[in-house]
């Protein structure tokens, strides 16, 4: 018979070489984190998603826009009686001359427009008016079958702290199409991952306050596993206790998808020195 010293030594070795599991924010869970990737391929795939886009347009100060559909494809010159819209930019603002409804129509906010089986969504820019063109039989979402994730993992859920900016800087971010968008610095973010402390910048659009922040970033898969841009996560802030960063979360920017999307690259100080190894892969279909 073994002594039970003897016996109980093994055990006690596999014990000792055990990592505790790490402890998830109170509220939090992998499931969740799996749900929310279920969520953003519905939005990807989506009718109105970056899949379904097939052009886009920039109508500067003084141009015209006229956009028609001929054998159920967007055309630039539609014949007459052809179903079209007509947008125009002068130095007083955008507006819809045709195709938006009995009058015309400012175009002072985003908006949707129908054509036909087509989806126009405008947005004025800097001066210019951006035309998305949208077609729920696009290539793009025909052709695809789902996209890329890391397993969802416990490690990359982890509490922060917030340290808002009271000056709440405007910021000028470089973009995928060589331009630049605004946005206001509203603060950093705080937290230790994988061992090791890190800081992320969170971002608003314009002066546009409460909503979850746009975190930009890139770590040690940017450019192998995960796409050469960076990803992005969101973070809300809660009205009590700490915000949570959850990067099974981190998804691709639209321009991942579509060459007809202008997304901020994330700065360099958001540049996390850990091989993130959690939220969305590579979208390999581009």
């Amino acid at each position: 018979m073994l002594r039970a010293g003897l016996s109980l030594m093994p055990w006690a070795l596999v014990v000792a070489g055990c990592a505790s599991p790490p402890v998830l924010p109170p509220g939090w869970t992998l499931k969740e984190a799996e749900a929310f990737q279920q969520e953003h391929e519905g939005s990807v795939s989506g009718p109105q998603g970056p899949l379904a886009a097939v052009a886009s347009h920039y109508v500067e100060p003084g141009q015209v826009l006229e956009l028609g559909v001929v054998d159920g494809q967007p055309s630039l010159s539609p014949p007459a009686g052809a179903p079209r819209v007509r947008l125009s930019v002068t130095d007083e603002g955008a507006r819809c001359l045709e195709g938006c409804g009995p009058t015309e129509v400012a175009l002072t906010e985003p908006r949707t427009i129908a054509l036909g089986r087509l989806t126009l969504q405008t947005s004025p820019q800097s001066g210019t008016l951006r035309v998305l063109v949208l077609d729920p039989e696009a290539p793009g979402r025909q052709a695809f079958d789902g996209l890329r994730w890391f397993p969802a993992d416990a490690r990359f859920i982890v509490p922060a702290r917030w340290e808002p900016d009271p000056e709440l800087p405007s910021i000028e971010l470089s973009t995928s199409r060589g331009l630049s968008k605004t946005f206001v610095r509203a603060g950093v973010l705080r937290a230790e991952l994988l061992g090791q402390p890190i800081a992320l910048a969170g971002y608003r659009s314009g002066a546009v306050e409460g909503g979850p922040l746009l975190v930009p970033l890139t770590d040690e898969t940017t450019g192998t596993s995960t796409y050469p841009v960076g990803r992005y996560l969101e973070v809300a802030l809660p009205a009590e206790g700490a915000p949570v960063l959850d990067l099974n979360r981190l998804t691709n920017p639209w321009c991942a998808y579509s060459e007809h999307f202008n997304c901020p690259v994330p700065p360099a100080e958001n540049r996390l020195p850990v091989a993130v190894e959690a939220g969305e892969e590579i979208y390999d279909q581009h």
